[in-house]
């Protein structure tokens, strides 16, 4: 396959305020989990290491100690006592076909929290995951359940929420439940990139940044780049809500050609066992190297996440030679503010590029093993997200295996003699 190589795109960046909601919320009569205003440090669908956000990270003040309320009726399903993760968390069930959580905790009320003590005795451990019986605690919309903390992997004090599908376990946007944030921000644009993508090879994708100026309010691209092959496009991108300097996840990104739909995403609902699938879903190696994440509007051949709405091509474009692309990108955030990217490609033919032979190639369809007299190395199949080069040396009994750019989807095996 040819190599893509980027010469010209005209792009303009506009930041278009827009009130009505991205998504039609759903019909229910929850109440919010605390009486204070709700302003959030996370949303639901945010980058983090390794996962999304599952739910919305909700401001409490910079303190510990708030109410936290059943936001409708239902029972308690479990309770978590942890020195990580949610901490102290606590699941309500409900009749309406949700389940609520609440983590971070700094203490249950005082009949849970009872419950919890004497099982501390009982099993002679501090943490616990209790799951008691659907009769034992019976509670109602508004009734006190816990106290605001900062328990378990939090970075201050703040209520995890959560509202999850009770049938299939699977987080959802509580944004969708009527929960009303104020946000008249549009998403910041901090990077668009393009990427000369050799689909059918381990041969590493080229990535260059598209550099817009100012002009008027509108953002245009500061040099003239030509493409030829296929191509792919990523962003940088955060939202900022009204009441909070905390940049956060957007809710949806949409990529046009020529008018029509060719790719878009939307953070309505996710698996936990497709979760590790960030690490495709982002340019991983930009990450590493940058520590910023770079959201791909393309889909590694390995990548199973099911987050996307509409994708042709895998996200991929074919510019051919002599032909005009208009290309736009959409960034918008729950509340439905947007900014958007309106790009025109110009395809123009380049020479190929020497194919390289390297010594080991391994494809993401299979398992693949390396080994010599001194290691062996096996990779399980679905532990890569497209095909990949692999790399090994050894000096001064020192190994070096892989590259640190790279992501697993799953851990791999290391034999050393």
């Amino acid at each position: 396959m040819k190599k893509a190589v980027l010469l010209m795109i005209l792009s303009a960046l506009m930041v278009v305020p827009n009130f009505a909601l991205a998504q039609a919320p759903k019909e229910n009569n929850l109440i919010n989990p605390i009486d204070i205003p709700l302003v959030l440090s996370g949303t639901f669908g945010e980058l983090r290491g390794n996962h999304f956000h599952t739910g919305l990270d909700i401001k409490t003040q910079g303190r510990t100690g708030i109410s936290v309320k059943s936001i409708e009726d239902g029972y308690v399903s479990r309770i978590n006592v942890s020195t990580s993760g949610y901490g102290n968390a606590i699941y309500v069930v409900h009749p309406s076909g949700i389940t609520s959580v609440y983590a971070h905790l700094k203490e249950f009320s005082p009949e849970i929290e009872k419950y919890v003590l004497d099982q501390h005795y009982k099993l002679k451990k501090f943490e616990l995951k209790l799951f008691p019986n659907k009769d034992k605690f019976i509670i109602k919309q508004g009734e006190v359940i816990a106290k605001t903390g900062n328990s378990g992997g939090s970075g201050g004090p703040h209520l995890h929420f959560e509202i999850r599908d009770t049938k299939t376990q699977r987080p959802q946007n509580p944004l969708l439940y009527k929960y009303k944030i104020k946000d008249t921000k549009a998403p910041l644009v901090r990077g668009v990139y393009i990427y000369s993508v050799d689909k059918n090879s381990a041969k590493e994708n080229s990535i260059n940044k598209i550099n817009l100026v100012v002009d008027n309010h509108n953002f245009k691209s500061k040099s003239k780049i030509e493409a030829f092959g296929w191509v792919g496009f990523g962003v940088n991108s955060v939202d900022k809500l009204n009441a909070a300097n905390n940049k956060n996840g957007v809710y949806s990104i949409s990529l046009y050609v020529n008018n029509k739909i060719h790719f878009e995403f939307k953070m309505d609902e996710l698996i936990f066992n497709e979760q590790r699938y960030i690490n495709s879903f982002i340019d991983y190696k930009y990450y590493k190297k940058k520590k910023q994440r770079i959201q791909k509007l393309f889909l590694d051949p390995g990548n199973k996440i099911s987050i996307y709405d509409m994708i042709t091509e895998n996200g991929y474009l074919y510019v051919e030679d002599s032909v005009n692309y208009n290309v736009k990108i959409i960034v918008k955030d729950f509340s439905g503010n947007s900014t958007s990217v309106d790009m025109n490609l110009v395809g123009k033919m380049t020479k190929p590029t020497k194919k390289v032979s390297p010594k080991t190639y391994f494809s993401y369809k299979d398992e693949n093993t390396f080994y010599n007299d001194e290691v062996k190395i096996t990779i399980p199949k679905g532990a890569l997200y497209k095909n990949t080069f692999f790399n090994y040396s050894k000096q001064d009994n020192t190994y070096s295996i892989g590259d640190n750019t790279i992501p697993l989807h799953k851990s791999y095996s290391l034999q050393i003699k």
